[in-house]
């Protein structure tokens, strides 16, 4: 059941139920058969829970609580897991398919939601989407949506293009409207007065116009920061395909509940999440941070700077065809040196040779207050390696791809989902 959001008294807005609870008469015999099919539809598929720690290391289990302080709780296991030392949680739950989507409304932090319908006034965004009960709509304040995208199916390089870098423009003050336009898509810069299942209502030069909402790509917000993800936040996953960001404030009773912004928290079934994955503060991504000296130098191969989250020759990381979301592209020679935050002690890599090159043979090196702590030589034909590394103590490590036998053709070195790890913290009784 979806519980109202609690918002602000100035846009107090009630959600209503979510989920109904549906009476059947039935015959002796078609009652005992409608009540298992009762108690089957209300209890999650019976199948472990799969926790993935901040260390990489795995463990299986059924959570049944979640508390407010941030401790999990796991079917038949006396010692609770602490929220903050996972990367993320994948569920056994049965996915929707979500063909009836007719939007995608993009909100703070990195969230969507696959919409059936969407209607955007003053008063909020309103909206029905898979999970919904009937007709029942939703609806959330402007502060939360970030934009709808009216042409979810549009894969056009221009579509896509205008609205990353329509998303992109945090520091506007005006709305932005996406037409299409033939092939292309056009950008228009005004005020938004209200978005209906047939038209678009816009100010633009300080005259409103009206548009029907077919010939419309997106609408972005202006004045709503694309926040990144904070500490001790979560990116949840549900099973119509949708995706929401916020603080996991607590599992009780079946019911996730979850506070996606200041003052606004609504629960989610417990039943319709396939995962989430946890900003835990005991992690640091080294492609967020800044290198506080590089050196970069070449032997006869093209001079090629180093990338965050894309490989040198700026493609997805991808290593063994496995690709990935976070991670440095380098070519030798390269080092990187970075800072280590206080109570880190554990850097961990998925080193290689990026799938994208024709050869390549290098040295990965890591240096602790430039002590060498690990070296591994790597060639295109390797698997990927998973690096552990201890580097306690240190106050900075260095990154390093060295030429290997075949001087610098084709170094393509990727040091992939490469991340500083805080040691695992004492543990607390619940």
């Amino acid at each position: 059941m979806l519980l109202p959001l609690n918002f602000p008294a100035r846009r107090s807005i009630a959600l209503g139920r979510f989920f109904g609870a549906g009476r059947t008469r039935c015959g002796s015999l078609g009652a005992l058969v409608c009540l298992l099919l009762a108690i089957t539809v209300a209890r999650p598929l019976a199948a472990d829970d799969l926790l993935v720690l901040v260390d990489g290391s795995e463990r299986k289990g059924t959570i049944t609580a979640i508390s407010s302080e941030g401790w999990i709780t796991l079917d038949g296991v006396a010692e609770a897991i602490e929220l903050q030392q996972l990367r993320g949680v994948s569920r056994t739950v049965e996915k929707l398919k979500n063909s009836k989507a007719t939007a995608h409304v993009h909100t703070i932090g990195g969230g969507r939601i696959l919409a059936t319908s969407v209607t955007l006034g003053s008063d909020g965004c309103e909206f029905s989407w898979a999970l919904s009960k009937g007709d029942e709509k939703l609806k959330l304040p402007l502060e939360v949506v970030r934009a709808i995208c009216f042409a979810p199916n549009d894969t056009s390089k221009p579509a896509g293009e205008a609205l990353q870098k329509a998303l992109g423009n945090i520091a506007g003050v005006q709305d932005r409207l996406l037409v299409k336009s033939g092939d292309n898509v056009q950008a228009l810069d005004g005020l938004f007065i209200s978005v209906d299942d047939q038209e678009i209502k816009f100010e633009w030069k300080n005259k409103t116009r009206t548009l029907p909402r077919s010939r419309a790509y997106a609408v972005v917000l202006a004045g709503v920061a694309a926040a990144k993800p904070k500490d001790g936040q979560c990116l949840i996953s549900l099973r119509d395909g949708s995706t929401l960001l916020g603080t996991l404030e607590s599992l009780a009773d079946g019911q996730l509940k979850l506070r996606p912004a200041d003052q606004v928290s609504f629960s989610l079934p417990w039943t319709d999440i396939v995962g989430f994955s946890v900003r835990s503060n005991r992690i640091r991504y080294i492609s967020e941070m800044t290198p506080k000296k590089v050196v970069e130098q070449t032997i006869v191969g093209l001079k090629r700077p180093w990338r965050r989250n894309q490989s040198v020759d700026g493609r997805p990381l991808t290593l063994g065809k496995k690709k990935f979301n976070s991670g440095l592209g380098v070519h030798s020679y390269c080092s990187l040196a970075y800072d280590v935050p206080a109570g880190f002690n554990l850097l961990t890599a998925t080193i290689g040779i990026d799938d994208e090159a024709t050869g390549g043979d290098c040295l990965f090196i890591v240096l602790a207050d430039g002590k060498e702590k690990f070296r591994r030589r790597v060639r295109r034909s390797d698997k990927p390696f998973e690096m552990r590394v201890d580097v306690s103590g240190a106050k900075q490590v260095s990154l390093v791809v060295e030429p290997g036998a075949d001087l610098d053709f084709s170094d393509h070195a990727d040091w992939c989902d490469a991340r500083l790890i805080k040691a695992t913290p004492k543990k607390t009784k619940r």
